[in-house]
């Protein structure tokens, strides 16, 4: 019996989509992790690997709007009236200085995106060296809780300067705890949904600052390590 060739179409067209049929219900084939995927797990397993993170935490204080270069040559100069004297043709400072700020001030969004990759990084350390802490030796257990007292200092010094500068208001009294302060992070922030925090009140970022800073008091060395270069310490 001969078979013609638009019977053998036929044949290999539902072939064909019994064998995608097939393929498509196949979870296990749809849902590969990537084997390659960067995470914090399978990047810092041991704390020497933790201190390159601990060094991107200080380099970010030299952020360009930080001690890169605007902060103390720039910002704090509206104190004295410096800046509408020096910088006159820069309109975006003197809208500072003159207390007249607009949105989309480049200068002010800059400062904030650069306080808050410190405190990203700071809360990277922290997440990270808490993680390793069940593996740790005496001596790799006495250098993270070294290291967790820098990233608190840090993080309790960014959430100082960023109440400072972006706060209802800038002082804990009785009267201004419940203003608005600015968004508050505490461990790694995943995704754009956890990014998009509500700002938490003044009082409660004093807290968490006044926090911040006595677990590094209680962590910190009384001197740095020889070699060591402008790490934090009590």
């Amino acid at each position: 019996m001969l078979i013609d060739m638009k019977s053998i179409l036929k044949i290999l067209s539902v072939a064909l989509v019994m064998a995608l049929t097939g393929i498509q219900c196949s979870e296990d084939f749809l849902n590969t992790s990537d084997p390659n995927q960067p995470t914090p797990e399978n990047l810092i397993t041991s704390v020497d690997n933790l201190e390159f993170v601990v060094k991107a935490m200080y380099s970010a204080q030299k952020g360009f709007s930080l001690w890169g270069k605007r902060y103390f040559a720039k910002i704090t100069g509206c104190l004295s009236h410096e800046i509408d004297q020096s910088w006159v043709d820069d309109q975006l400072w003197n809208d500072m200085c003159h207390n007249e700020v607009k949105p989309g001030n480049a200068y002010v969004a800059d400062l904030w995106r650069d306080l808050y990759k410190v405190v990203g990084q700071a809360n990277d350390v922290l997440y990270n060296a808490v993680r390793l802490e069940g593996n740790a030796n005496e001596a790799d257990l006495a250098r993270l809780k070294k290291i967790e007292g820098e990233a608190y200092f840090i993080r309790g010094w960014a959430y100082f300067e960023l109440i400072r500068f972006f706060g209802e208001a800038n002082q804990p009294t009785a009267a201004n705890r419940d203003k608005l302060g600015v968004p508050l992070f505490l461990n790694p922030v995943k995704s754009i949904t956890e990014a998009q925090s509500p700002r938490a009140s003044v009082g409660a970022i004093y807290d968490q600052i006044i926090s911040d800073l006595k677990e590094a008091f209680n962590l910190l060395p009384e001197a740095r390590d020889a070699g060591e270069v402008a790490r934090a310490t009590k």
